[in-house]
């Protein structure tokens, strides 16, 4: 090869990479000018970011997930897993108790509350609505 030749390939891809670089840090500037009202004051940002990217990329190697052969399961198999413990609350014999319940937690305050309940039902429903 030519010394004179190899040097055009060389002014040829720096070309070619200039145009590029360009191109991303116009793409970027652009795209960060939707937050901001000048342009000009993107493009040191946008050309971190390039930077910041291109060294990313060179540097990780990014790989799909394989995807394992899924085994048919037997019958069996899949009753085992379905199968319930012998302490899992949908096994026991009384119903649960009201959300208001639970979240409360307390019997003291439960039992106040019932009771305020029943007293608002008594005056306001039972007394005025069907009073006479």
């Amino acid at each position: 090869m030519k010394p004179m030749q190899t040097i055009q390939d060389l002014i040829e891809e720096i070309k070619l990479r200039v145009v590029w670089w360009a191109l991303f840090v116009f793409c970027v500037t652009y795209f960060l000018s939707h937050s901001s009202k000048s342009m000009w004051m993107n493009i040191p940002i946008s050309i971190l970011l390039v930077s910041a990217l291109r060294i990313l990329l060179n540097n990780v190697e990014f790989h799909w997930k394989v995807q394992r052969p899924v085994r048919p399961q037997s019958y069996l198999s899949h009753l085992e897993k379905k199968q319930l413990s012998v302490n899992d609350p949908r096994l026991s014999t009384g119903p649960p108790p009201p959300r208001w319940k639970r979240k409360i937690g307390s019997p003291i305050v439960e039992d106040a509350m019932r009771d305020f309940i029943d007293k608002i039902l008594k005056d306001f429903v039972i007394d005025l609505w069907y009073s006479e």
